[in-house]
């Protein structure tokens, strides 16, 4: 390879960018973006429990030897709205820190949605 081959190959890998696929939640075939359901999961530990609209709902769950703390559920919406009320067809799960995390589908009989890599 030449030297100005060589110099507009590095200027072409350069300029690529590195697509890389965002984690997501699959709830019975509808993705739900992971950064989404931490954002719900983010709203619920900002607001007052009960306050909108009887979200978020607080649960204490305790097993030996297993520290969650305090958990709480706020509404997830398939758009890139926040809920604000009305039908709920998605909600986290979370504690505050986000180490337990989990989405799940209401229609389903409330069935948890599977995450997916990204």
């Amino acid at each position: 390879m030449r030297p100005f081959q060589l110099l507009s190959a590095i200027a072409i890998f350069l300029s690529l960018e590195t697509v890389e696929a965002a984690a997501y939640w699959n709830c019975n075939g509808t993705p739900i973006p992971d950064e989404r359901a931490r954002s719900a999961a983010r709203l619920a530990f900002s607001f007052v429990p009960n306050t909108v609209h009887g979200y978020p709902s607080v649960y204490r769950v305790e097993y030996p030897g297993v520290e969650f703390g305090t958990l709480r559920t706020f509404p997830i919406k398939n758009s890139d709205e926040s809920w604000q009320g009305g039908n709920v067809d998605y909600y986290v799960l979370a504690n505050i820190g986000l180490s337990v995390m989990e989405v799940f589908v209401v229609e389903a009989n409330n069935k948890r949605c599977t995450k997916v890599a990204g």
